[in-house]
């Protein structure tokens, strides 16, 4: 909760909780803890640095003026705002980081504890004023785009996008993939859009996702094949020939099954997660078998316990590719939920072996339908190793987990970011993550960031331009979030926008 107040000066204050009372006594104030000696009482000092500035403001709040005679600061915690609640415990650590992303008068609250259990407090009024917000271009109208994606291509935003086409329009051609690269960091002028694959008649894409590989931007296309029988669905791969992307190789078959979450490079290599619909479902990991993406290892498929593996994410961990996903347990055991978030790391830089178990992190995650829309997440790498960005359908809760160690060799307990959300995607900026989520009804998205690369301090979700539904992706590009989505005309054109907080 914001509250308006003027600003205070100067800067430093301190605050002396100078009351004090017999041991067995009782304490008074809801916010002091009185000690069995004023000696063994805080002093309070914060110093807020810059205290004032423009959105987003970079805050630092340092506590390292507290003292306590006889005795020691035990504990350091922090309200960014003042509304009662204690945003973040530093522990020992007497120093804490916000990013205020929209004006208005903040006051900042530290509370000290030491070692003999009392309390102080001080408050801080921060001022942000107006500075970055969304910037909205159009990068393509009056089209017929139905999916796109966005990606950083040497510092410039990148689009691939799918064009559908009326029969009439291009006879058994049924729709094209597109590549188109903007000229400049903003977005404001385009390069001449270049065809990476074009699709005939009960052919149709699943999918597909822009990357890097080697340095150059890279994509990997979801393809399905529409039969009497269901069909089958296959993935390929097209590599750009310069940084750039003006000129692209032929789309290589690299994978079997549904392209799902992004593919990511791995030490040179081109990797992919790939789901077969077929029963019983199961998820496949294909890698590229040189550094050019051009032939396919085998892949390797995975299902565990009697149990389905659902919407994977991949990422690095350790130099090693790594995978969570949702379990959908088909066999009944007792005290077994319908669904459970899970984790696995390869045996090796390639991700040519795996465990044979997974790694449980959250087991009580139940409700709803496996669907993306509804059991998304996004594994992220903090500063202290992996974490998970997750919905609780059940509670409608956005949640954040970490791992205990650098690998995910074991997980802790979660903490609930936000209330009222739906589906979640993740990226990076500066190092802390990123999270971008919808609320149920689908209505409104919210941006929220982390205050540290640990990803154990988070600031307050901030609502963005409705997209009408989570993008495919929330990147960074030069330095700035970004995402792109698909939108409506009157006309019954569609086109694409792209979004930039700058």
């Amino acid at each position: 909760m914001v509250k308006v107040l003027p600003l205070l000066l100067p800067v430093s204050i301190a605050c002396i909780c100078a009351a004090y009372t017999c041991t067995g006594s009782p304490a008074t104030g809801a916010d002091v803890k009185l000690a069995s000696s004023d000696a063994e009482i805080p002093l309070a000092v914060l110093t807020a640095t810059p205290a004032t500035g423009a959105a987003i403001l970079h805050v630092t709040l340092d506590a390292g003026g507290s003292t306590v005679t006889g005795g020691s600061i035990a504990r350091y915690e922090w309200d960014f705002d003042s509304d009662g609640t204690y945003d973040y415990d530093s522990g020992a650590v007497a120093s804490a980081n916000f990013f205020y992303y929209t004006p208005g008068t903040y006051t900042a609250t530290l509370r000290v504890t030491s070692s003999a259990g009392a309390t102080a407090t001080t408050s801080q009024d921060i001022v942000v004023s107006a500075g970055a917000g969304w910037e909205i271009q159009t990068a393509i109208a009056g089209r017929n785009i139905t999916m796109a994606d966005t990606f950083d291509v040497g510092g410039n935003p990148a689009l691939v996008y799918v064009e559908k086409f009326e029969p009439s329009d291009w006879g058994e051609d049924s729709m094209r993939l597109l590549y188109r690269r903007a000229t400049d960091d903003t977005g404001t002028s385009w390069m001449a859009e270049v065809e990476l694959d074009r699709l005939v008649f009960l052919q149709q894409y699943t999918g597909f996702g822009l990357f890097s590989l080697n340095g150059a931007p890279a994509v990997i296309i979801g393809r399905h094949n529409v039969s009497s029988s269901g069909g089958q669905s296959y993935c390929y791969l097209t590599r750009a020939a310069d940084d750039t992307g003006t000129a692209w190789s032929e789309p290589e078959r690299i994978g079997h099954g549904a392209l799902v979450g992004l593919p990511i490079d791995v030490n040179g290599r081109a990797a992919m997660i790939g789901v077969q619909t077929a029963p019983p479902p199961f998820c496949s990991y294909s890698l590229s078998t040189d550094h050019n993406g051009e032939t396919q290892d085998k892949p390797f498929s995975y299902g565990f316990k009697n149990s389905q593996g659902w919407y994977p994410s991949l990422q690095m961990v350790g130099g090693r590719p790594a995978i969570s996903l949702h379990m959908k347990f088909e066999v009944p055991v007792p005290n077994a939920p319908p669904l459970g978030l899970c984790y696995l790391r390869a045996n090796d830089e390639y991700g040519r072996q795996w465990p044979g178990d997974l790694t449980e992190v959250d087991l009580t995650i139940g409700g709803g339908p496996v669907h993306p829309d509804t059991h998304s997440h996004a594994l992220v790498v903090t500063d202290t190793g992996p974490a998970i960005a997750y919905v609780d359908v059940g509670k409608q809760e956005l949640r954040f987990v970490r791992a205990n160690d650098a690998n995910g060799d074991s997980w802790g307990d979660s903490e609930v970011l936000a209330t009222g959300a739906g589906a979640v995607v993740a990226t990076q900026l500066d190092g802390r993550p990123v999270l971008l989520y919808l609320n149920p009804a689908q209505t409104v998205a919210y941006f929220i960031a982390a205050n540290n690369a640990a990803g154990t301090s988070w600031g307050f979700p901030v609502a963005i331009e409705n997209p009408e539904h989570v993008p495919h992706r929330l990147t960074v590009i030069g330095g700035n979030l970004a995402y792109c989505y698909c939108y409506s005309q009157d006309d019954g054109s569609s086109g694409v926008k792209l979004a930039t907080l700058r």
